[in-house]
């Protein structure tokens, strides 16, 4: 018989583009998945609209009422100006979800890090200099960090990150290409 065990996350290390190495735990394959989740509840919980495919009826010969879902396509090529709005509303607000769930991702390979700001006396002495202080709260401190030091922006650290965890948390490839599709350049 074929016992599932439990395993315990599997730890390696990363090296970003100005060559630093960190220790990180490997995510699994939900994890994308469980953002996008937490991102559609809060904004539930908030009263926000969530994106929705704009949609037309037609009526048949025999009377009945069927609704259909418009298409890129279709709108690019319509003449139909409330149409062509209804689509724009909606890339739209697909577009800022699809923002807010790359945030959380991001914040979700953030915690895979093993990172400890303060230790790093030369960050620490700039931020102090920059900023006049610290951040108080742990994680906005770690989230500084992770920014400025681990994931440099207009790199592709975020997309090798995700790759590194994710093949630590032994995700198929696959499913490592349709998420480094969309998370790529996002973050």
């Amino acid at each position: 018989m074929n016992k599932r065990t439990k395993t315990l996350p599997r730890v390696g290390t990363w090296t970003n583009s100005n060559g630093v190495t960190f220790e990180i735990t490997g995510i699994d394959p939900y994890a994308r998945n469980r953002c996008a989740v937490g991102v559609r509840e809060s904004w539930i919980k908030n009263g926000r609209d969530l994106p929705e495919v704009p949609t037309y009826t037609v009526t048949t010969v025999t009377g009945k009422v069927e609704t259909y879902a418009h298409t890129k396509e279709e709108v690019a090529n319509s003449t139909d100006e409330a149409a062509k709005s209804a689509w724009a509303q909606y890339e739209a607000l697909q577009e800022e979800f699809n923002l807010e769930c790359n945030i959380a991702f991001g914040k979700r390979l953030m915690l895979s890090v093993k990172i400890d700001p303060l230790n790093d006396a030369e960050w620490v002495k700039e931020c102090t200099y920059l900023y006049g202080s610290l951040p108080d709260a742990p994680y906005r401190l770690m989230e500084d960090y992770f920014e400025d030091r681990v994931v440099r922006p207009g790199t592709s650290d975020a997309t090798s990150l995700a790759r590194a965890a994710l093949l630590l948390g032994v995700v198929d490839e696959e499913v490592i290409k349709s998420i480094e599709k969309s998370f790529r350049d996002k973050v």
